[in-house]
């Protein structure tokens, strides 16, 4: 029996959508939308994926 997974996005937890992920050049990383709130997304390490500005925020820290 599959457990469904929550939507964790208003912790900033986001899951992409799989067949969307791709390489974006100009952030070094991959990119996607959330398969549950529809926003844009990078992954900022192994399933760890955090909405677009909040990645690049954190890269210039």
């Amino acid at each position: 029996m599959l457990i469904p997974r929550l939507p964790l996005c208003i912790f900033n937890a986001h899951q992409p959508t799989r067949s969307r992920v791709s390489w974006d050049d100009d952030h070094y990383t991959h990119a996607s939308d959330c398969r549950y709130c529809g926003k844009s997304i990078l992954r900022k390490s192994a399933r760890h994926w955090v909405k677009a500005g909040e990645a690049q925020e954190g890269q210039r820290a």
